[in-house]
């Protein structure tokens, strides 16, 4: 199905009103994100429920995607249903308010059910708002909307994240005031994210479908995904992209307890090395969109991800909080530009019709890895330590940068082959 051009008028609003939102969806994030495994670490949390709440989410979201997917393209207004899964997904962080009023042996039990079960209308929203993305900007002006996006949030993220992070950490005198002082966080993450609600509703689009192929009946789901399976472009992609997030996934607990258990960070570390990241993503997001324009996604790619497989031999590398923050810039410069390259990537190797399941089998395989890796990334922390675990994600990460360096050649061969 193919749609109505928006006029420049019309783009230029948007990417307007794709900035605003990526704020509002930062400032929300930032509220609690940070400092989601430091509160569960206060609530009683261990070291298998940090592994946990990187794992369970992706489980989750394992089994709610392709239901998710089919109920989109039933649905008559693709983008008011996407702003209401944003909307219903905050009430989560309202309820996370009321965690502290659990009796003590059940606060980290109900916060990672809570912080679970809110992954799955995020994992549908994901997989909406991703292949609205495709049809909002033409793949000409798509690299440069998701960097200015990307770079302008940069921003808010910091002086979010470390106004929260100070208040945190000087504020609070006994930790009952500080774990009111989380409650407050979670009441203003979900404000923001009724603004982010809000914004995304202003969207305008040719059609109010744009990007869904939409389906009045129940086609069987099998046939589809076989289908989809079959598309070598895309099949190839997201096995290299599954390769290398099985390595980015393993690392996402391990540098938490590095931080936290093994340098003894606190909540005001925590935002000085976020916001130390930060730093470099706003540069970062500019450098890696003029790169991609110029040399394209596959090109930019490996790069990146190579970049992000130093990451955690440097943290292994680093005896101490003043040592990793060189760290954290190095690892914001290339995160920026994975987060940059990885969508504009998965939307180059899906076709427009029937897009939104496309994502869909595209995610139901990065979230196995997001239900795998960390466990196994805390396999081995059990086996033989911190430092251990670490030299494994690198390694991991290093084999999937390696895939995409290999689909890299492969598609210049081609490209080569049909201008021969």
């Amino acid at each position: 199905m193919r749609f109505r051009k928006l006029s420049t008028g019309k783009i230029d609003y948007n990417m307007r009103i794709f900035a605003l939102y990526g704020i509002l969806y930062e400032t929300a994030l930032n509220f609690y994100k940070p400092f989601s495994v430091k509160f569960l670490e206060r609530i009683g949390g261990s070291e298998l429920e940090i592994a946990l709440i990187n794992a369970l989410p992706g489980l989750v979201t394992l089994i709610a995607i392709l239901p998710g997917a089919l109920w989109l393209r039933r649905s008559e207004d693709t983008q008011l249903t996407t702003a209401r899964l944003i909307l219903f997904g905050r009430w989560f962080l309202f309820a996370m308010a009321f965690i502290p009023f659990l009796p003590p042996q059940y606060r980290a039990f109900g916060f990672l059910a809570l912080f679970t079960l809110m992954c799955i209308p995020d994992a549908i929203y994901q997989t909406s708002y991703q292949s609205f993305i495709g049809v909002l900007f033409e793949p000409r002006a798509r690299a440069n909307a998701i960097g200015m996006r990307n770079k302008l949030t940069v921003p808010a993220l910091t002086a979010v994240t470390l106004l929260s992070g100070n208040i945190l950490t000087l504020v609070p005198k006994t930790d009952e005031q500080r774990l009111f002082i989380y409650q407050i966080f979670f009441g203003l993450a979900f404000f923001f994210g009724v603004m982010e609600y809000k914004a995304f509703k202003k969207f305008k689009v040719a059609k109010k479908d744009a990007g869904f192929a939409r389906s009045s009946g129940r086609e069987p789901l099998k046939p589809q995904v076989i289908k989809i399976l079959s598309n070598k472009q895309f099949r190839f992609f997201a096995l290299c992209s599954l390769g290398f997030h099985f390595g980015w996934h393993m690392g996402w607990p391990l540098f938490n307890i590095y931080m936290i258990k093994t340098l003894g960070a606190n909540e005001l570390w925590l935002a000085v090395i976020s916001v130390a990241s930060a730093i470099t993503m706003f540069f970062g997001y500019s450098f890696w969109s003029r790169q991609i324009e110029k040399r394209g996604n596959s090109f930019v790619l490996p790069i990146c991800t190579f970049g992000m497989a130093l990451t955690p031999l440097m943290y292994a590398w680093s005896p101490n909080l003043y040592i990793l923050l060189p760290t954290a810039l190095i690892s914001g410069f290339f995160t920026a530009g994975t987060l940059s390259v990885t969508l504009g990537a998965l939307l180059e190797a899906t076709p427009q019709d029937n897009r939104v399941m496309y994502i869909a089998v595209y995610n139901v395989l990065i979230n196995l890895s997001l239900a795998t890796a960390p466990m196994l990334g805390h396999y081995f922390f059990e086996l033989k330590g911190i430092v251990f675990a670490l030299y494994m994600t690198g390694l991991f990460r290093f084999l999937g940068t390696l895939l995409f360096f290999y689909r890299d050649r492969r598609i210049a061969k081609e490209k080569l082959g049909v201008c021969g």
